[in-house]
């Protein structure tokens, strides 16, 4: 319950503290000016992001952690690397300056206990303390840096860390020894909870970055959390799986080094050849660079879960396969000249993603793709009938709570209707999270199965994708933040099977995320053409019918 509540402190407060953060940004020089070629936004931007999110990640953790010397010196390395973050985000520090923040931070921890023992193909025995502290000083500070030199584009560097801190903090839940692994939980969860806050504001476009701040804070975190986890909580695993976890940030800092010592620079000089900018050259928008990194770490930190307690040699070889791919994968794009993006004789100038060529095709041969609207409004509605109809009982609790928000609906509805779109959302998502928890925890039938219910949402997803490839001039759309969310959904009933026996919170998260995102799409579209009226309608009133049984069974009950 700690862990949880870390997780909603730090994101009420992340959450808050940002648009407090922006307003003084500009007054003391907190401020990201695109003044160099490197840069890829065009106007200046507030870099106080950071300060917001160590801010209320520090607060659950003095609240819950153990005032233990591991825990204090975590504070203090936190504290420490904030501090050299504002300062180089005001400033710009000399390299050699911040490199001294870093390594005094890394101390402060390292004396807390933080130490990596156990070293990938070293066997199962703890090596010695002359080759431990080195390693994991450069491990540290290597991580440090690789986070914050993927911090390029929006939601880039937020979005790699919430997946590796959400990985890692279900590897702690699993550990057997549950009070070791409630203070990595508590961290964890914390810093998820700031990131999640963050990339409400930072998502392409952003409105704010998270600067050295939050790009350094993010990846000593991870770095420690890595090394807690493999060495304390759950020191089974493979020696390896750090590079998994952090595997996308270590292959670009590793990429980007090379080429720069090769090249005869300076390591630590500025460049455009991080794995982000290679892909914009390739010809990819900056939310498709994004989406596209995401999925990359993602797979490697499924693939560490999966393999996790696999030999070393075995994960070596699978990651430097993969680092193989990519950078293989690249050189031929520029060899060949290779595009995303193609030229085409139907006009000036005009590029046409090779994408959307499957989207023309379909287009010109499906009209009647229009009928995705209503079809995906009855899918819910059939979703919401079951959840209905099916179980034997309906709380009190549930019914009063239910008729309210039916009653309040229809009154905006038919007195205030220039006031719809926010009641029709809470009625919507009231709805929708009504009926998935009565069919995940009280459907009581012999015919209904969960699995089931699964495959409909599946089929509802692919459908509601093909609405938004092939809809015109299109108001929803999709963000590199809506992979994450759709990763956690689809890789919670896979990964976590089994872990809540005694409640089916995988397939309810599933059933919910899926029926949110078909609802939003049909409440962004449904002023746009007569069908997609009509879909926003039958939605409309099938939620009020919804709720409207609910309120009449609960409220009946004996």
């Amino acid at each position: 319950m700690q862990s949880f509540f870390s997780f909603i402190v730090a994101l009420f407060l992340t959450v808050l503290l940002v648009p407090v953060a922006m307003r003084f940004a500009a007054s003391v020089g907190l401020v990201d000016r695109p003044d160099t070629d490197r840069k890829v936004h065009r106007t200046a931007i507030p870099r106080c992001g950071g300060i917001a999110m160590v801010a209320a990640a520090i607060v659950p953790l003095i609240m819950w952690l153990p005032l233990d010397r591991e825990s204090i010196s975590l504070l203090l390395a936190i504290l420490v690397i904030a501090f050299f973050g504002v300062w180089d985000d005001r400033v710009d520090l000399d390299y050699r300056i911040k490199l001294f923040g870093q390594s005094l931070a890394i101390i402060i921890v390292m004396s807390g206990g933080t130490i990596l023992w156990h070293l990938p193909l070293f066997g199962m025995e703890p090596v010695p303390a002359y080759l431990a502290y080195p390693v994991t000083f450069i491990f540290l500070l290597g991580v440090t840096n690789a986070v914050n030199l993927a911090d390029g584009l929006d939601g880039l560097a937020g979005g790699c860390a919430l997946l590796t801190l959400g990985m890692i903090a279900l590897l702690a839940y699993l550990a057997t020894d549950r009070s070791a692994a409630m203070p990595l939980l508590v961290l964890t969860l914390a810093a998820m909870g700031s990131i999640l806050g963050f990339l409400r504001f930072n998502t392409h476009p952003a409105v704010v970055f998270m600067g050295d701040t939050g790009s350094q804070f993010l990846g000593l975190v991870a770095g420690i959390a890595t090394i807690r986890l493999t060495e304390g909580v759950h020191g089974s695993v493979s020696a390896m799986l750090p590079f998994l976890l952090l595997g996308m940030p270590i292959l670009d800092t590793g990429w980007v080094m090379a080429q720069r010592i090769l090249s005869g620079r300076s390591p630590f000089s500025a460049d455009r050849n991080h794995i982000h900018h290679k892909l914009l050259s390739l010809g990819f928008y900056h939310h498709e660079v994004v989406a596209l990194i995401y999925a990359a770490h993602a797979a490697l930190i499924s693939t560490a879960f999966f393999l996790r307690y696999q030999s070393d040699l075995l994960l070596l070889i699978i990651y430097l396969g993969f680092c193989g791919t990519v950078i293989g994968l690249y050189y031929w794009a520029k060899a060949t000249g290779w595009q995303v993006r193609q030229e085409r004789s139907s006009g000036p100038g005009q590029e046409i993603m090779l994408a959307n060529a499957l989207g023309v095709w379909l287009k010109q041969r499906a009209p009647a793709i229009e009928t995705a609207f209503p079809v995906l409004a009855c899918g819910v509605l059939l979703f919401l009938a079951l959840g209905a109809f099916c179980p034997p009982s309906i709380s009190f609790d549930l019914g009063l709570l239910a008729g309210g928000v039916a009653v309040m609906f229809t009154v905006y509805w038919l007195v205030f209707p220039q006031l719809q779109p926010l009641p029709q959302r809470i009625a919507v998502y009231t709805a929708i999270l009504t009926g998935s928890y009565l069919l995940a925890v009280l459907a009581d039938t012999s015919w209904l199965r969960l699995s089931w219910l699964n495959l409909y949402c599946v089929g509802l997803l692919l459908l509601l994708l093909l609405a938004i490839r092939l809809g015109h001039e299109r108001r929803f759309r999709a963000s590199p933040q809506d992979f994450l969310v759709l990763f956690f959904a689809i890789a919670v009933p896979n990964i976590a099977d089994g872990l809540f026996a005694s409640f089916p919170v995988a397939e309810m998260t599933f059933h919910v995320v899926v029926l949110f995102y078909v609802s939003e799409f049909l409440m962004s579209e449904r002023e746009r053409g007569r069908t997609e009226r009509l879909s926003g309608m039958i939605l409309s009133v099938g939620v009020i019918g919804f709720l409207s049984v609910i309120a009449l069974r609960g409220l009946t009950v004996a």
